[in-house]
This record gives C-alpha cells, sequence and structure tokens, in this order.
C-alpha cells in the first residue's frame, strides 16, 4: 500500500492585516499541516495580525519585508516613486528566501496573491514549483495596476507559473488575456468551519440587515443606507441596518465613512442605521441578525457572503462579481442590479414582509455553505493541484 505523499509547502503572504486574503490562507495553512504537510508562511511582519493568527494555529513563519509589483493607480508620483523603490529592494528579500527553500527543502512555493512576484523569482532561482492564487481583480476592486505594465507582467506569469488558481470563474474571465489555460485550476475559497452556526430563526420584532467588511467605495455600503431611508419613506419601519467595519488608513476610505455618518444624521436614520465599528467576533455579531447584505461593485470571491450562509442567513447580493456563483436567488437570498437601490429595497422589503422566507433560506444557505464552501475541500483541491504539478 502506497504512503500519501507530503510536501514542504511555502507560501507568500502580501498584507499585514487579517483580509480575506489571509483569512483564507489561515484556514488553507492549518488545513494542509493537518494532512501531514509542513507549511511555512512568509509575513511581511512578524507583530501583525496576520502573523499573530498563524502562530495561534501552530503555523510556522518567515518574516521578511518586500515590496508589491503593482500600486494604486490613483496615487500621485512621489508616492508611485516610494513603492518602486520597496519593488526594486526586493532581490535582498528574494536571497534570503531563496536561502529558507534550500534550508527547509521546499516543494512547491504558493504565492497567496496576483499583487506580488518575489514567489516566481525565488522559484525561479531554486529551480522549485511555483503556483499563482489569484484572489483579487486588480483595478475592478482595489484600483491596482502592474507597475510594468500589464502585458508584461502577464508575460512573466505565464513564463513564472506552474499552475495559477482563481478563487471564480468571473476572477478567470478578467484575466481571459492569461494565455495558459492549462495551468489554470478555477478553486472557490475555503472558509473554517469555525464560522458554521445553525441557529434557531427566533425572528424578533424587527428584521436585522447586517453589512460587512470593510468601509471603502468599493463596498457600497451608502447604497444599502439609501435603501433604508426608500424603505422609511414607504412606510416600513420593522427592520434595523447594522453595519460592521471601519475605514482603512487612506484619507479616501476615511471621507468614505465621513459620508456615510452624515448621511444618516441628515436624513435622521439613526435608529434604523447603526455603526457598529470594527467588530472581531462577526459570528457573534450574526448570532443575531437575520440577513447578509453584500453591496460590492465588485467581488473576486464573497468571503463575506459564505461566511454569512455558514450562519445560516439568507445574502442578499449586488450582481457584480462572484456574488451570482455563490448566490441562488430566491433559494439562499437574492441578487440585485449593481448600484441600483430600488432592487436593494425591494428584496429587503421582500424578506420584512414574509420572514418565513429567511427561515426558509438560511436552511438552504447553511446546507450548500457547508456542503461546497469548507477549508477541507478547498485544501483537498489545492492538494491535488500540487500533486498533479509535482508528481
Amino acid at each position: 500500500m502506497d504512503l500519501k505523499k507530503t510536501y514542504n509547502i511555502l507560501f507568500i503572504s502580501h498584507e499585514r492585516k487579517l483580509g480575506g486574503a489571509s483569512r483564507s490562507l489561515v484556514a488553507l495553512a492549518e488545513q494542509l499541516q493537518s494532512m501531514g504537510h509542513k507549511v511555512y508562511v512568509v509575513v511581511l511582519l512578524k507583530d501583525c495580525p496576520f502573523a499573530q493568527a498563524l502562530r495561534e494555529k501552530g503555523i510556522e513563519i518567515i518574516p521578511i519585508f518586500f515590496g508589491w509589483w503593482m500600486c494604486p493607480e490613483y496615487w500621485n508620483i512621489v508616492l508611485k516613486g516610494v513603492f518602486r523603490v520597496l519593488y526594486w529592494l526586493e532581490m535582498i528579500a528574494v536571497k534570503y528566501l531563496a536561502k529558507k527553500v534550500i534550508k527547509y527543502q521546499i516543494d512547491i512555493i504558493h504565492s497567496n496573491s496576483s499583487t506580488i512576484d518575489i514567489g516566481a523569482k525565488v522559484a525561479k532561482i531554486t529551480n522549485k514549483k511555483h503556483i499563482w492564487h489569484f484572489r483579487e481583480f486588480g483595478m475592478e476592486d482595489f484600483q491596482l495596476e502592474y507597475m510594468k505594465g500589464r502585458e508584461k507582467s502577464l508575460k512573466f506569469i505565464e513564463n513564472n507559473s506552474d499552475g495559477i488558481i482563481f478563487i471564480s470563474k468571473k476572477l478567470r474571465d478578467s484575466y481571459s488575456d492569461l494565455l495558459c489555460e492549462e495551468q489554470i485550476r478555477i478553486i472557490y475559497n475555503g472558509i473554517s468551519g469555525d464560522y458554521l452556526q445553525e441557529k434557531n430563526f427566533d425572528i424578533k420584532e424587527k428584521v436585522v440587515f447586517l453589512v460587512s467588511g470593510t468601509i471603502v467605495q468599493n463596498k457600497n455600503q451608502i447604497l444599502v443606507v439609501k435603501a433604508a431611508k426608500q424603505l422609511l419613506e414607504q412606510g416600513y419601519k420593522k427592520f434595523v441596518v447594522r453595519i460592521a467595519g471601519t475605514s482603512t488608513s487612506l484619507k479616501a476610505s476615511q471621507m468614505y465613512e465621513q459620508e456615510i455618518r452624515n448621511y444618516i444624521s441628515e436624513n435622521s436614520l439613526q435608529d434604523y442605521v447603526i455603526m457598529l465599528g470594527y467588530i472581531k467576533n462577526m459570528k457573534e455579531i450574526r448570532k443575531n441578525a437575520d440577513v447578509e447584505i453584500v453591496a460590492s461593485r465588485s467581488e473576486a470571491f464573497g468571503r463575506v457572503s459564505v461566511e454569512a450562509m455558514m450562519s445560516s442567513m439568507p445574502v442578499i447580493a449586488s450582481e457584480a462579481g462572484a456574488n451570482p456563483e455563490i448566490i441562488s436567488s430566491g433559494e439562499t437570498g437574492y441578487l440585485f442590479q449593481s448600484d441600483c437601490v430600488e432592487e436593494l429595497a425591494e428584496a429587503m422589503k421582500k424578506l420584512i414582509d414574509n420572514t418565513g422566507n429567511i427561515k426558509r433560506m438560511g436552511k438552504n444557505a447553511y446546507r450548500i455553505a457547508k456542503e461546497t464552501f469548507s477549508a477541507e475541500q478547498n485544501a483537498k483541491a489545492i492538494e491535488a493541484f500540487y500533486t498533479d504539478i509535482i508528481g
């Protein structure tokens, strides 16, 4: 009987905070390690929230700072210049990581984002297999552009990848000019079972709608606030909207949060729209919420939607990005035309008028999320991809 082959895997991460990509990596690393593989994760800083989450799961980290090969297109020439300098200094980190790859006898290098190319460079000089994990559109969701230009960068990706993972069909479609189909797999993100909670669906006097995520314009929280105003104008009062999240350090994000707060105040919505700020334990918040709203203008996957489904909540989501791949309208929630406040308000009314649908859709959502988007299934699919690549 053949023993299962295990691998030494080096993940390269790109962010310090616990964003969606990093949370997905924590779950993936934990699962792969539990399956017998040895996992190392390169982190930008040893004391950041992401590094702490990895340590709590027993994942070994390798801290080393390096630059991205993408930057925000709206930055001025000075900021872009600083980013380019950091990127040019990347060769110091490349040489350092190459030594770690040899020391730990790494079998495969896995870049956790399309925003970085350091993993490909390390793989090239150490003659190791390299996988690129595309988790973002780039321009559409984060206004990021390739510093070397898209065409040249995609050619580099084609020539320096043994495999490429896209987290949705929609994301793959946005990179139709990446011409290496035989190397590509579409593997949906896996969400930790820690998010699972099968609720009793005790709908109280008011339907509680939850909006989760960083407060940035792409997440479109203000659309939900405008829908709340429209509901009130039409006589609906048996609802409350809770917004969980804070702005980033960027001025544009902070101004957007203030715009939302001003709109709430100017339209006397304080009793119906509540800004919760940063919430560490979203599972606890969802325990007391009924419906999740995802109004984003672009979603490469839809992690928030799946987390909500795992909490037995139907999801009202925009038709943007990968949302239609996750939400089945009428079964696990409703889809509405992106940026259309009227359609969003109509979907909210349907659930306020018939709370029995919240119960039915919530049960469907829980079952489908548990069966389709588990961290275990995600890890098995990626492990199989490794086997195909390494042999």
